[in-house]
């Protein structure tokens, strides 16, 4: 009986201490909801993006406004949100519902009053779109367009140009943008194209899909040029197998 009493304590105490995870990354302290083994090593290992994240919060200032778009559980979203400080602003987009709902416990988890999550997903048009889901087992690869990864019904979704949102004064313009959308580069940055132009937006970290922007009809060469065309420099490029991290800056400004 005293074995089974202390087995069950343990599985408690377990239980409890992986629900949260805690980390630090430049100086700051975040913690993160993590129900599941998955979710957890996400946080460890903060999805293998560590350098990444850690040059990103680096080169944030102090008041800035930042676009999250494709924030997932919020890994981005939490660290600059302490970066930039209460006089900063975050807007985390996420679409996918249950995805968003993670987001937001994070988001309360750290009692951070700085952010906003958007639920619509960036693109080039104003209208009603599909998004699909993961499969079981996959995690932040949602995607605008179908594939094996994915799940095969599509929910519907708001697709918003970037530029509508701060014309229609929905959200601000950022000073910063992370951009991770599995794909749909292009059509995110042509729907912000004056966004991308105005000189107070200084620095942009692209994730750049590869071997998903064919399903977009969209080419490496056409995303380049749109962020030169926009004042970008790419200051930093990180190969990770079929992506591409980059790190673009304005005014020869360097990482």
């Amino acid at each position: 009986m005293i074995k089974l009493a202390k087995k069950i304590v343990i599985a408690i105490l377990h239980k409890t201490i992986r629900a949260t995870t805690s980390t630090s990354m430049a100086g700051l302290n975040a913690s993160f909801n993590t129900p599941t083994q998955d979710y957890w090593r996400r946080i460890k290992n903060f999805g293998g993006e560590k350098e990444q994240l850690n040059i990103f919060i680096d080169n944030l200032k102090k008041g800035d406004v930042v676009w999250d778009v494709g924030a997932f559980i919020g890994l981005f979203t939490v660290f600059s949100a302490k970066s930039v400080g209460p006089e900063g602003k975050v807007y985390a987009f996420e679409p996918e519902k249950n995805t968003a709902l993670k987001l937001n416990m994070n988001c309360k988890l750290n009692k951070l009053n700085n952010v906003k999550i958007v639920n619509y997903a960036l693109s080039n048009t104003n209208e009603v779109g599909k998004l699909y889901p993961a499969n079981e087992g996959q995690n932040a690869i949602h995607s605008l367009q179908p594939h094996t990864a994915l799940k095969d019904t599509g929910v519907e979704i708001n697709l918003k140009q970037g530029d509508t949102l701060v014309t229609e004064n929905i959200i601000e313009p950022p000073n910063v943008i992370k951009l991770d959308v599995e794909g749909a580069e292009l059509q995110s940055l042509q729907g912000m194209s004056e966004i991308l132009k105005n000189p107070e937006c200084r620095f942009l970290f692209l994730e750049l899909h590869h071997r998903d922007l064919s399903r977009f009809d969209a080419t490496e060469e056409e995303v380049i040029s749109i962020l030169k065309d926009s004042g970008f420099n790419i200051a930093k490029e990180m190969k990770r197998g079929t992506e591409s991290h980059l790190f673009c800056l304005k005014n020869d400004l360097k990482i």
